[in-house]
């Protein structure tokens, strides 16, 4: 399991236990398996981007916050912020990173 999946598996269980949800009942509200819940929060499997904002609005969170780490909320700078995200994620979702990118900066 990359690092990646990692800080987004913790933070689906992490953020679905403090719902009081179950995975069945965030695989409803998502409209996907109990068994791909599952697959995700172990690592086993890395959700599309659709899947991503199905989670994310479940869970009411924004997409990037599934991948937050504990001292990102430490990081004052958006741009920081954002860069820390661009290194981490790679070639994946830089497309979701971008749109992400864009609405915060347009808040400024």
């Amino acid at each position: 399991m990359n690092r990646v999946q990692e800080i987004l598996s913790g933070n689906l269980r992490l953020h679905r236990k403090r719902l009081g949800l179950t995975q069945e009942q965030l695989a409803e509200r998502c409209d996907l398996t109990p068994k791909y819940i599952t697959s995700l929060e172990i690592g086993r499997r890395f959700p599309s981007s659709d899947s991503i904002l199905q989670l994310a609005s479940a869970l009411g969170l924004k997409p990037y916050q599934l991948f937050l780490e504990d001292g990102d909320v430490q990081a004052f700078d958006r741009r920081e912020l954002v860069a820390r995200y661009r290194e981490r994620v790679g070639g994946h979702l830089l497309s979701d990173l971008d749109r992400a990118e864009e609405d915060l900066f347009r808040a400024e």
